[in-house]
């Protein structure tokens, strides 16, 4: 789907829960968890995320 780190969208989903109002803040709710686990479900066995932040090298599995 995306080559963000499901965290990433659960993140954005937060923010936009905080943010939006009524409704939209409901399908916000529902849909940022649900994009997350669909983002699981379409990876690529054995993919890797590589961040490299102050000399330091994080693999995330």
């Amino acid at each position: 789907m995306t080559s963000f780190h499901p965290a990433l969208i659960l993140i954005i989903a937060a923010l936009a829960v905080y943010i939006l109002p009524g409704r939209l803040r409901q399908i916000a709710f529902i849909g940022g968890p649900l994009l997350a686990l669909l983002s699981v479900l379409t990876m690529a066995a054995g993919t890797v995320w590589h961040y490299s932040f102050i000399g330091y090298e994080l693999t995330i599995w």
